[in-house]
């Protein structure tokens, strides 16, 4: 679980395709087939069926820690991440290694959707003080959703393809199958695709979605197809743990005489200007809803992209692919901020 950990806060610092893909070489190469296999598992995007909510794990944290409501409630404010408030009230974990990844998922996760609470909260507490401060907060994370970490499935076939030196073609087809994590999987993804048996492909526009992208930098230092000045309106703190800075920021266009979010980034600062940022944003919040604070629209930032895509899932109706900060331009003002309409002209169809 250690390794799955560092992992993760490894992948979540990085801003480079090209050091995420180094990072996930090296850790398949260096942890056991069935912890890859349900490394692979989560960060492919599947998730647990737990049936435990943030708000459950906080209870159960309270009863554990013996910390007063009151307290709980003002670490929430500060730190916005339900489940990661929950981690940080458990007592310290006791002296010893945490246990693997896929021995804690075999024995504690896997079948927690099957028991009602009563039960579960004596499995939750026996695991839950083995783990150390920083695996507790992933783990809670992996209890409640999907992990998220801004990770695509093309760059995790790519370090995969690396890794097994096989076409990553056969990958992305074995993987958009329906599969279990086991270290029996993983180890015939460096098969050939015939050799395996074959599988029934689950949704094959993923698979070749997967195939044919071409559109994903590869962390080269190439120049992004697009560019658009934005200004940033929203800002949420990470979900890396650690020092909680705010990065996770909506960033918006100009629509008349109104700002409109068009996308939600902090890849591509460097850590010195997360800092100062997340400074200001502390300084200059005008309100606050749950983990998010409003901001004056002063920051504007010039953001690369390689797709944007007509969406009716978006407020902007626009969806923006691959977006990456390219510089913040602290003497620009609001009005030099692009139009929606100059977005529009980008769109790929």
């Amino acid at each position: 679980m250690r390794r799955f950990t560092q992992l993760f806060h490894d992948l979540d610092e990085r801003n480079r395709p090209g050091d995420k893909r180094l990072l996930l070489e090296a850790y398949f190469r260096s942890v056991p087939a069935e912890d890859a296999a349900w490394s692979l598992w989560f960060l492919w995007g599947n998730r647990l069926r737990t049936g435990i909510s943030p708000r459950r794990l906080k209870k159960w944290a309270l009863e554990i820690s013996g910390c007063p409501a009151w307290l709980a409630e003002t670490c929430q404010s500060t730190v916005g991440d339900l489940g990661e408030t929950a981690a940080l009230l458990l007592p310290p974990a006791a002296a010893g290694p945490p246990p693997s990844l896929s021995r804690l998922m075999e024995r504690y996760l896997k079948g927690l959707y099957c028991w009602d609470e009563g039960f579960q909260f004596p499995l939750y507490r026996e695991f839950i003080q083995s783990l150390g401060p920083g695996e507790a907060p992933l783990v809670h994370k992996l209890l409640t959703g999907p992990l998220r970490i801004g990770l695509s499935k093309r760059l995790l076939v790519k370090a995969l393809a690396n890794h097994f030196q096989v076409p990553p073609a056969d990958l992305a087809m074995r993987l958009a199958a329906d599969w279990k994590p086991g270290a029996a999987f993983f180890r015939s993804l460096g098969r050939p695709l015939e050799a395996s048996g074959g599988t029934e492909v689950r949704d094959l526009k993923l698979a070749r979605l997967l195939q044919d992208l071409e559109d994903e930098p590869d962390g080269s230092g190439e120049e992004p197809r697009y560019r658009a000045r934005l200004v940033l309106i929203y800002a949420q703190a990470g979900r890396g743990g650690g020092q909680q800075l705010f990065t996770e920021l909506t960033l918006a266009a100009r629509d008349g005489e109104r700002l409109v979010g068009v996308v939600k980034t902090g890849r591509g600062l460097e850590p010195p200007e997360k800092k100062a940022l997340d400074r200001w944003i502390r300084e200059n919040t005008l309100a606050r809803r749950g983990p998010v604070r409003t901001v004056p629209a002063e920051m504007v930032f010039e953001v690369g992209f390689e797709r944007l895509r007509p969406s009716r899932r978006h407020k902007s109706g626009l969806e923006i692919r691959y977006p990456r900060i390219l510089a913040w331009l602290r003497e620009a003002g609001p009005e030099t901020v692009d139009t929606l309409d100059r977005l529009r002209e980008c769109r790929d169809g």
